[in-house]
């Protein structure tokens, strides 16, 4: 054969080849995974989301090609198809529920997968577990059925057949299946909620992780010095995130009314944050209300100087209620602008002061407070002490050298600094 020939033949056996079809490559399915518990016990929202990540792995493990989305701990709107189909479409093309009931050492569960692109449930039914969930990190072999399940429903699509047209314009981020996630935050501090074992922050300030995506994260960041945080994020790319952290309170001011009538302020410094105090203040006896039958106002040149030492051992700066306990000494100062203008109280000059106290509030930094005061006021004239006051509450009770006040509060607003 001449080489003129084989020429001429290598064309049309390449002419020939090419009206035969390519193959048809290959798309993965586009699944959101979704994790709830109904009808049963209860379950946080830090376990659902150990449970949707666990069960995720288990599907990646497998082998399944599947592209996953962890629908994070939000209510997953399965009672509203078109609700879901909405929010399902721009980022994916099915859908899987787990829904967890009966009791935690022997669950049962109810699953439930719509196809998006066929418009049909593809796996509608139940399980009963065996035994309960292991946190924080259930084995894959918890949900081998499960798993499946997913693999039978969910095969590849080819990229030719005519459903593909509904699942395009999906967003470049399905062409990969990690991201990187930079956080910035206080050095030292150690956030979990990553997959695998808690991370810390370096040096620096920085903390950079490879991590899946798309994917839902409820992060939690501890350090010694700084309010724990919880912050939940969805990554779909590479993200740069810095943590919003409130260092522990060194500082606090506050304002209130001492028996509902007269005004004190006080400021703390706190010698272990947000733990162990001092705190120095005053209270004015200058315009006070006197609930009284003849005047609702009561006046007298009269301040009291206090310092105390306390502690709030017992709940964390972040607890929406706080108890917290002191005691100190006082000082009654006269200042009647006459001659001389300032001096020691002579009925009762000086005391002791003890603080237990409830602070609540749903913001660390800012709390409301109330505190139960009893007093003992050191006079040689307790007779003198009681008949300058404008009335005489059954609360107190005379003492040979003093009077006990076991009636005396305080409340009012702290700011923590």
């Amino acid at each position: 054969m001449t080489a003129r020939r084989r020429v001429l033949a290598a064309a049309i056996l390449l002419a020939a080849l090419s009206t035969f079809p390519a193959a048809a490559e290959k798309a993965p399915r586009r699944l959101i995974v979704a994790m709830e518990a109904k009808g049963g016990d209860g379950y946080t929202a830090t376990e659902l989301l150990q449970l949707s990540r666990s069960l995720m792995s288990a599907i990646l493990a497998s082998g399944t090609q599947v592209l996953l989305l962890d629908w994070g701990s939000d209510p997953f709107p399965s009672e509203k198809p078109e609700g879901i189909e909405e929010a399902v479409k721009r980022t994916a093309d099915c859908w899987l529920l787990v829904t967890i009931g009966g009791g935690r050492k022997s669950p049962a569960l109810a699953i439930r997968s719509y196809d998006v692109l066929l418009k049909q449930n593809v796996i509608e039914g139940k399980l009963q577990m065996n035994a309960g969930f292991e946190f924080p990190d259930p084995p894959a072999a918890t949900w081998a059925k499960l798993v499946g399940m997913v693999a039978g429903a969910y095969p590849p699509l080819d990229t030719d057949q005519p459903l593909q047209t509904a699942a395009t314009g999906r967003p470049a981020l399905w062409t990969k299946d990690l991201a990187t996630l930079t956080l910035h935050a206080v050095p030292g501090t150690v956030v979990e909620g990553l997959d695998g074992e808690p991370r810390t922050v370096g040096a620096d300030g920085i903390l950079k992780e490879s991590v899946r995506s798309p994917a839902t994260y409820l992060l939690t960041a501890t350090h010694p010095g700084q309010l724990p945080l919880e912050s939940r994020i969805y990554l779909e790319d590479d993200r740069d995130l810095t943590l919003p952290q409130h260092a522990l309170a060194r500082w606090s001011v506050d304002g209130g009314l001492y028996g509902f009538s007269f005004p004190q302020v006080e400021g703390s410094y706190f010698i272990v944050p947000a733990w162990l105090y001092v705190r120095v203040g005053f209270m004015t006896y200058l315009a006070g209300l006197a609930f009284g039958e003849e005047s609702m106002f009561w006046s007298s040149p009269l301040t009291t100087l206090s310092a105390r030492f306390g502690t709030y051992a017992f709940f964390p700066q972040e607890s929406w209620f706080r108890t917290y306990v002191g005691g100190g000494v006082f000082l009654r100062v006269a200042h009647p602008f006459g001659s001389p203008p300032v001096y020691i109280d002579p009925a009762a000059p000086w005391g002791f002061q003890l603080t237990l106290g409830i602070e609540v509030s749903p913001w660390p930094q800012s709390r409301f407070f109330f505190e139960w005061l009893p007093t003992e006021y050191l006079t040689p004239f307790p007779d003198l002490f009681t008949g300058s006051m404008p009335w005489v509450p059954p609360s107190m009770i005379v003492l040979p050298y003093g009077v006990l006040d076991m009636g005396g509060f305080r409340l009012g607003w702290r700011m923590m600094l």
